[in-house]
């Protein structure tokens, strides 16, 4: 360890969050310029430093117990999004080398993430080896480790006393949003990339997605969905996210699941089938033991012959499998 208790290979690249707005500022003025579709190579540099940056808080900061790791992450994934888009499809970089955090068995101190001059390197068939002019979304896939985080239990065992343990008194107000929160939080801490919040909707009179953040100013606002509570991007696919916590029995759990839920799933599947796009995917992702106890709905809704086609792009089930969901459907 150095001085400061910062391991050696972080002074090269400083994890602050003064550094990392002004990196952000750098790279948002680049965006507006359009610089990185004049100089590829300076979108390929500005990716490389972000991957290592999110390499080190993924595998290192966790460890280290540092606060705010899933803002960082959440920023610094946002950035390699925005850059990914604003240089262009048809630039493309060399990997950057994934270097985890290893315990030192002599001492239990972590150890630097980037390998001492005098070290030997042990060669590892099954470790990921880095190919030359990958494309942004080959990065996108290897660069980060999807589990499931420690902290998330299974949705049935999410109670209305374990909600009231956990957040307090959540029932309206802004109390309601402390699970979402939550199961945002994990999201990202999860995955590695943002989930930002939306104001898409499906209008399911004309299976459109839309931008609509006011639906009942208009005539046909009932024609439209609740929104996406967030979204994630897994180059070329993106992950639209529903989320809800229904616990305790009662005409309410009820209505949300009935009158909310169902019909929301039930627009995702149609809107699939109008549209036959593959890029796209929904999660609903519902904790609580009334979600739990009313999945049964669920499952039979997407085992009707007629969305056999499109089923597997949807998610229904808690936090704790979306994980997995993940990484068998979608990268």
């Amino acid at each position: 360890m150095s001085e400061g208790g910062k391991p050696p290979g972080l002074m090269a690249t400083p994890l602050t969050a003064q550094g990392n707005i002004q990196l952000e500022n750098r790279i948002r003025d680049r965006i507006t310029k359009g610089t990185y579709r004049k100089n590829a190579k300076l979108a390929i540099t500005n990716r490389r430093n972000i991957t290592k940056r999110l390499n080190i808080l993924k595998n290192g900061y966790s460890k280290m117990k540092r606060k705010n790791t899933s803002d960082k992450i959440e920023r610094l994934t946002r950035l390699l999004d925005e850059i990914n888009t604003n240089a262009g499809p048809s630039v493309e970089q060399e990997e950057a080398p994934y270097v985890p955090f290893v315990e030192d068995e002599e001492n239990s101190s972590l150890a630097s993430p980037l390998m001492p001059a005098n070290a030997k390197s042990k060669k590892n068939e099954n470790d990921p080896q880095p190919r030359p002019n990958a494309s942004m979304s080959d990065l996108e896939k290897t660069a980060f480790d999807i589990h499931c985080p420690g902290g998330v239990i299974d949705g049935c065992l999410f109670t209305k006393e374990k909600r009231q343990e956990l957040y307090g008194k959540v029932a309206g107000g802004g109390g309601s949003k402390k699970p979402e929160d939550n199961q945002r939080q994990q999201i990202v801490l999860g995955t590695g990339r943002a989930c930002n919040t939306t104001q898409t909707r499906i209008n399911w009179r004309k299976n459109e997605m839309v931008e609509n953040s006011q639906p009942m100013r208009k005539e046909d606002g009932f024609d439209y969905t609740e929104n996406f509570d967030g979204k994630q991007l897994f180059s070329p696919y993106t992950v639209w996210i529903n989320l809800k916590s229904v616990v305790g029995t009662g005409g309410s759990q009820t209505r949300t699941l009935r009158d909310e839920c169902y019909p929301f799933v039930n627009a995702q599947l149609n809107y699939l089938l109008k549209t036959k796009r593959t890029d796209y995917f929904f999660a609903n992702i519902f904790d609580g033991d009334e979600a739990a106890a009313k999945m049964k709905m669920f499952r039979y809704l997407l085992a009707l012959p007629e969305f056999s086609s499109v089923k597997k792009y949807i998610y229904v089930g808690d936090l704790k499998g979306y994980f997995a969901w993940i990484k068998a459907n979608v990268v």
